[in-house]
């Protein structure tokens, strides 16, 4: 401890010195010694003596200059009796010099460091608290009893108060409180300093700036002895940056959620141009935009491609434009000078006007827009229009988020569209046309089809950038990618099973099945997920449940799936278990009780009521964690319904969540253990068969191969030509095997025909089996729906071809196996498998030999067809080309070469400006390979 000593002139200096023991110090004398207090100046010192003349009253005005402006403490030596008045004037210490003892002067010293020592301490907690207060963007008060409040300077920086605004009052923080939540301000206010109430509340205050912040107060009182209200302090903390992210994810989900309301009126309403105000006003609404809007682009004679507005809502203050005459119809090309190619091209357009191009800018400068935002709408290939988005108010920002939302509804837009104009065609060919529920099951078809096709593409181009082991940072976006595009498909899933449901056209299966067996496959792809996040995963079937049942397999599995999934997604530890026990005796159906069971975040009790609701979910609040559209359980609940069962939930907030539902099934069929029942032999008459099919060595290898197994066959090159030959030879043909792909008529209208017919040439009801590569899920459904009885994908298997055949000739219509995507061969050659051929043709090598002639002979052909279009740069000859090349592969079981050309097949179907040049050189020298290992082979036979 460093100290200054001030002596008088008559003072005994040394005695001084003496009593401060060694401690180290500087010391001066003064005839008065106030003098020597600007010492301190230059002089740092933790503390000073004062030792003045006996006549010298200036040590009075010297300790308290000392504490006011150095703040540091003074100790004393004056004459006997005078240290009262020394401690009044404000001294630590004060000691008769005459008297003083060294110890006395060690205790004061010891005294004096530790208090510098806690004030020292406690200027660095102040200095910490401070920079916590300014780095985490809290602040804290107090307030006494009689109301007089500190404020620290976290809470003014929070309020960018002076100190005038914000007065001890604790009601000057009232000015500056939202008007909108000055209630609850003055509730919560009521209810701690009249009632004593400890509170956490948000509020929003309004700064001079005009800012706008929220503010989350945690408030505590003490008591005094007759429990009134001693002490209230609190802290508040700014929340803004929080509740601005939360409101940006409020509004995303609510576009989500009008994009679900919308996706489903599309699906249920053909004439969905009858909404489109209303769900135009909830998208716009959502958007929070000043104007909503759809143009359709139609042909005009004399401004060529055009577009007029048919659709618009507009914010309140916000002029309308539909009604104006240059709105109704104007010319592309004036409109979107510059961004025409880029949607044509399916692009969107987002941004600020003032960034547009000259001529734009100035059309658009006339309705005041700021940023607009342009989604192009798709109709199959065909540029239908457009949905747009405009602000006035100031110019925005648009979130990556927004923009795929809109781009999905732009899509899902565009398929009602097609499906609109496909059941005009449909009606315009058919007047017969089939009543209002058939209409919305083809539409569902083609709706699955139109939205799933760009989802694909999405996964499929996702899956491809993978495969290519990027950068870490670019694979973590390819999986963002990939997550959120299954999201939508289970979205889109989740919206044509409902449609369905709502539609009566979801039929329940009834096939015999291993409950155990299904529960296994079903549970198994979560056991991974659950033991990723550490939670116990377990599943129960009780031992008197019946080994086999009778129903719907898959859909079961499909509740049980979407169960267990929400339990997985809202469970982050704990448990998830699944129980199945039976429900009641007796010779009547088996209804059996299924329990799903977690310790996850639980569902409100306001909510349990209706979670089972189209799109209502436990959490819809802007914060929610986990996104959906709400569908799930409300499919759950009908497909439970389907199977004469109920389902309920029984949940606490915080504890878990218990999902309970029965289902009934009828008494299998086959005992438990026995086999199912084989599929019906080949009649051993010889059946007289018509072929259906475009493709030379398809005609030919199933030619030799039905007249091999004693059948007669008559081949006709496309659909037109088999109604032909049925008119002609109908009375004389057992069977039509039949391809979907052909020109001139397709397999489906072939069909269609045949169902039609009037019988006087032909049987309307002779069998037909599919000969399709169309593999797809839904696309067993369109066979039957066209009236075809068989089903045998591309490449034919023959061995599948001949249990169809027999299906047929059993009379099992309308029993359609689910064939594979993809025939995949055994292990082989790398390019193609000859002992699968040779087991495919039963050791026929004389039939072999020609099809490998002939695959020879077409090998060439298409390889030259594939060289012209290179050459040319003819889009159609290298498509014909690639479509070739991948049959001719297939006939031989050389896979990855069929792979190969449909991956470039479906490049080549994007369009104009498509770079494959690089794959075609590829697939070119694969299939060149190829084909000189299969014509080494066929030398060897």
């Amino acid at each position: 401890m460093r100290i200054l000593v001030l002596l008088g002139r008559s003072v005994d200096g040394k005695r001084v010195l003496a009593l401060l023991d060694g401690h180290p110090c500087d010391s001066a004398r003064y005839g008065a010694v106030s003098r020597g207090v600007r010492r301190l100046e230059r002089n740092a010192a933790d503390a000073v003596v004062l030792a003045p003349d006996p006549g010298d009253e200036t040590w009075a005005r010297a300790v308290a200059r000392i504490r006011r402006e150095y703040a540091a403490p003074a100790v004393v030596l004056l004459s006997a009796g005078s240290e009262a008045a020394a401690l009044e004037a404000g001294a630590f210490d004060a000691f008769a010099l005459e008297r003083a003892e060294p110890a006395d002067l060690a205790r004061c010293l010891r005294h004096l460091a530790r208090q510098r020592d806690l004030e020292r301490s406690l200027k660095r907690g102040q200095a910490l608290f401070d920079w916590m207060e300014e780095t985490g963007w809290v602040g804290s008060w107090q307030s006494d009893a009689r109301g007089r409040t500190t404020w620290s300077r976290g809470a003014r920086r929070i309020l960018d108060a002076e100190s005038e605004r914000l007065t001890e009052d604790f009601e000057s923080v009232r000015r500056f409180v939202h008007p909108d939540d000055l209630e609850i301000f003055e509730q919560a206010n009521r209810a701690t300093f009249q009632q004593g109430w400890p509170l956490d509340f948000e509020y929003r205050v309004v700064l001079d700036s005009g800012k706008v912040r929220h503010l989350h107060l945690h408030r505590r009182v003490e008591h005094g002895a007759g429990g009134e209200v001693s002490r209230a302090f609190g802290m508040i903390r700014d929340v803004t940056p929080e509740r601005e992210f939360e409101d940006v994810l409020f509004r995303r989900d609510a576009v989500l959620q009008v994009v679900g309301a919308c996706a489903a009126g599309f699906l249920r309403e053909s004439d969905w141009e009858r909404g489109i105000d209303g769900w135009l006003a909830d998208l716009g609404r959502a958007m929070d935009v000043t104007r909503a809007y759809v143009f359709r682009t139609h042909p005009d004679r004399e401004k060529g491609q055009a577009q007029g507005m048919i659709g618009e809502w507009a914010a309140p203050g916000t002029i309308p434009l539909k009604d104006r005459p240059e709105i109704k119809v104007r010319p592309v090309s004036i409109l979107y000078k510059r961004l025409l190619p880029l949607m044509l091209d399916r692009k969107v357009v987002a941004g600020h006007t003032r960034d547009l191009h000259t001529e734009e800018r100035s059309f658009l400068d006339q309705t005041g827009v700021k940023s607009l935002m342009l989604i192009p709408v798709f109709a199959g290939g065909e540029w239908w229009g457009l949905i747009g988005l405009s602000e006035h108010r100031a110019e925005r920002d648009w979130l990556p988020a927004e923009i795929e939302s809109l781009t999905m509804m732009a899509d899902i837009l565009g398929s009602a569209v097609l499906r609109n104009r496909m059941e005009m065609a449909l009606r315009a060919a058919n007047r017969r046309a089939e009543d209002a529920s058939r209409a919305k099951s083809r539409f569902l078809a083609n709706m699955s089809h139109e939205i799933r096709t760009p989802i694909g593409g999405i996964l499929g181009m996702a899956e491809m950038i993978a495969s290519m082991e990027p950068p870490a940072d670019l694979r973590e976006h390819v999986d963002l990618i990939r997550e959120a595009a299954r999201s939508l498909l289970s979205i889109v899933n989740d919206v044509l099973d409902l449609s369905r449901v709502e539609a009566h056209k979801l039929d329940l299966a009834r096939t015999d099945f291993d409950l155990r067996a299904m529960l296994a496959r079903t549970l198994a792809p979560f056991a991974e997920e659950a033991r990723r996040k550490g939670i116990e995963f377990s599943s129960t079937v009780a031992p008197e449940v019946d080994a086999l049942l009778r129903g719907d397999a898959d859909r079961l599995a499909q509740v049980v799936r979407n169960l267990v999934g929400n339990a997985l997604k809202f469970t982050a530890r704990g448990f998830v278990r699944v129980a199945v026990e039976k429900q009641e005796d007796g010779p009547g159906p088996r209804c059996l009780g299924f329990t799903i069971s977690d310790s996850g975040e639980g569902i409100p009790a306001e909510m349990q009521a209706s979670i089972f609701d189209t799109f209502v979910q436990g959490d819809s609040s802007a914060r929610k964690r986990h996104q959906g559209t709400g569908l799930g359980l409300a499919i759950c609940r009908e497909l439970v319904a389907m199977m004469g069962g109920e389902i309920h939930v029984d949940s606490t907030p915080g504890k878990g969540s218990v999902f309970s539902f029965t289902a009934c099934f009828a008494k299998p069929e086959r005992a438990a253990g026995a086999q199912p029942e084989a599929d019906p032999p080949l009649p051993q008459r010889r059946l007289r068969l018509l072929l259906a099919e475009d493709n030379p060595l398809n005609q030919r290898f199933l030619s030799h191969f039905l007249t091999w197994a004693g059948h007669r066959v008559t081949v006709a090159d496309n659909g037109f030509e088999a109604l032909k030959a049925l008119r002609e030879h109908g009375r004389d043909l057992d069977l039509v095997l039949m391809d979907i792909q052909m020109p001139v008529m397709d397999g489906f209208e072939t069909t269609a025909a045949i169902r039609a017919g009037d019988g006087t040439g032909f049987d309307p009801a002779i069998p037909v089996i599919a000969l399709t590569a169309y593999a797809m899920k839904g696309d067993r459904e369109r066979m039957i729906a066209a009236g075809m009885n068989g089903y045998v994908p591309k490449p034919v298997e023959l061995d599948a071809l001949t249990q169809a055949m027999a299906r047929c000739m059993a009379g099992a219509k309308d029993s359609l196996p689910a064939g594979p995507e993809e025939a995949v061969p055994p292990p082989g050659e790398a390019d193609f498998d000859m002992d699968a051929l040779v087991a495919r043709y039963r050791g026929n090598t004389a039939l072999l030999g020609e099809v490998l002639a002939l695959f020879m002979e077409e090998a060439g052909e298409k390889l030259a067809l594939l060289e012209q279009g290179m050459a040319g740069d003819d889009p159609a000859k290298i498509r014909a080309a690639v479509h070739a090349m991948a049959n001719l592969a297939s006939h031989v079981l050389a896979m990855p070469v069929v792979r190969q050309a449909r991956d470039l097949e479906a490049q080549c179907c994007r369009g104009p400006g498509a770079d494959f040049g690089a794959e075609l050189i590829r697939l070119r020298e694969s299939f060149a390979r190829l084909a000189e290992r299969v014509g080494r082979r066929a030398q060897s036979l």
